[in-house]
């Protein structure tokens, strides 16, 4: 059977739509999505066991219908903290003879500070760190920084840069650009994922899902005799609902943090001059977005 040999990466950023994204793109007919959607194979140890460890994730790669991988992972675009992203795949193209480009979706920074604060909160990430997971968020924001890595290893023709409200108000335009860029047919008419995906109940369930995973894998002793007591199969039928379940009960204890005025004054200062930069080398509308 012929494996996948040409890759779309989503490498970011996160909290600007990539999910959504990663769901449009797996929906047409030429593309088969890897499993799970965020592999962060080449950001994680083990990124050089060959190209059929890479193509493993496509399960459902069928040589007669797809012409493209897609993965979509955001860890790719989150320099320093996992900074040889895009050399490791570079040596990685040119040692099996495989080909990538990559997708880079955008919003308004501060409203991708504030998502990812709220989500960082929910998750747990830093031990719940708010400086921490403040600065990591600013890096991550600096749309300029995390994309020179890849205009510089690849070339700007191998780069595509869309925004989320774009993606909204102008969606048929949006991903004809996006399939023009991939060599791929024109998307079918009709309904596609972002439609579906991007509710605020969605949104709801995702960040309950995110805090309730947290709060289950701190239940320690108990969380291991569950594991011994329920098959892996009804565990996996389960988690989902448990771990929202959870993040509900996490959501009534704790207010949601807000970025302060201290902190909007930071964001204007580190992001203010490279945002400025990236829009106009692209020619992106900020229009809407928080003045930086």
């Amino acid at each position: 059977m012929t494996e996948p040999t040409s890759f779309a990466v989503i490498v970011g950023a996160m909290k600007c739509g990539t999910t959504t994204l990663f769901n449009e793109l797996a929906a047409h007919p030429e593309v088969t999505g890897s499993t799970p959607k965020e592999p962060m194979y080449f950001s994680r140890p083990g990124w050089d066991a060959g190209l059929a460890s890479y193509q493993a994730l496509w399960p459902d790669f069928d040589p007669a219908r797809h012409r493209l991988a897609l993965e979509g992972s955001t860890e790719y675009a989150k320099c320093p903290d996992f900074p040889n992203v895009a050399e490791r795949i570079a040596a990685f193209e040119a040692e099996h003879g495989v080909a990538f480009r990559f997708v880079y979706i955008v919003r308004d920074p501060v409203a991708l500070v504030q998502s990812g604060l709220t989500h960082g909160q929910n998750a747990g990430w830093f031990g719940k760190d708010r400086e921490k997971i403040f600065a990591h968020l600013v890096k991550v924001a600096d749309f300029e920084r995390q994309t020179a890595l890849y205009r510089d290893t690849f070339g700007p023709d191998r780069l595509h840069i869309l925004q989320l409200e774009a993606l909204k108000t102008d969606k048929t335009a949006t991903l004809a650009a996006l399939a023009d860029f991939l060599g791929l047919s024109p998307f079918p008419p009709g309904e596609t994922a972002a439609a579906r995906l991007n509710s605020a109940a969605q949104r709801r369930g995702d960040m309950a899902e995110a805090s309730g995973a947290d709060a289950f894998n701190r239940l320690g002793p108990l969380k291991a005799v569950y594991g011994r007591l329920v098959p892996a199969r009804v565990r996996d039928e389960l988690r989902p609902r448990l771990q929202r379940a959870a993040g509900r009960l996490v959501a009534r204890q704790e207010a949601p943090w807000r970025l302060t005025e201290s902190e909007i004054a930071t964001l204007k200062a580190a992001l203010g001059e490279p945002v400025a930069r990236f829009t106009a080398r692209h020619g992106l509308d900020r229009t809407g977005w928080t003045p930086l």
